[in-house]
């Protein structure tokens, strides 16, 4: 699905041009106390040990089942609903499709993840769809169509399979390249976050407990 067409274009441009000119004062970091990238927090580099689950036709979706007990399906879609309105407020559209009769609902997102280059932190936009599907005392949650909207217009945006592809998490030599590790674990630490909202902040109180429980 075309992401690109559920996002402000406000949102994006201004995402590129403040990323653009934050890269431009990366040399003013030069007259800083450098601390050596050695110092910092090592991750693993290991391909097997990145969790990147993928569907019968290799795109990475990530999702799970959450059990509601006592709470019915229009209530856990009711909620749902609720939730993405609330939580997408930089898109025109931020409920693409819904459909009660089935308990089907969806939208797309966008998070803000953490990335480097050399010395200089900044934040890569990650777009992404939001699917839920809700029924008696369950929903399950799919997040997939990931992309990253890279700052220099120059390059064309990737998808989240290519850019965390082996091939392209090694250089030639073998070795890994940390700077793209690095996205991959801040990036994972936001998709632990989002599944953690989901699972936690969409389905209703427990039955007999008000919105402030």
């Amino acid at each position: 699905m075309m992401l690109r067409g559920i996002v402000s274009e406000w949102m994006i441009t201004l995402n590129r041009r403040q990323s653009m000119i934050a890269m431009g004062r990366t040399y003013l970091l030069f007259l800083l106390p450098i601390i050596s990238l050695s110092a910092q927090t090592e991750y693993e580099y290991q391909y097997e040990d990145l969790y990147l689950p993928r569907d019968a036709s290799g795109n990475i979706v990530y999702t799970d089942a959450v059990a509601v007990p006592g709470v019915s399906g229009d209530e856990i879609f009711t909620n749902a609903r609720h939730w993405l309105y609330n939580n997408f407020k930089f898109f025109r559209e931020r409920i693409q499709y819904e459909d009660p009769e089935s308990g089907v609902i969806g939208g797309g997102g966008i998070m803000m993840v953490r990335n480097r280059f050399l010395w200089y932190l900044f934040e890569t936009p990650v777009l992404f769809s939001l699917r839920i599907e809700t029924k008696d005392e369950e929903f399950r949650y799919f997040i997939s169509d990931l992309v990253i909207v890279h700052a220099d217009p120059r390059f064309i945006d990737q998808p989240i399979e290519q850019a965390f592809s082996q091939e392209n998490l090694y250089k030639t030599s073998g070795k890994p390249r940390k700077r793209l590790f690095y996205f991959y674990w801040m990036f994972d630490e936001m998709i632990v976050g989002l599944e953690h909202r989901i699972k936690f902040e969409l389905p209703p109180p427990p039955l007999g407990l008000g919105e402030d429980w």
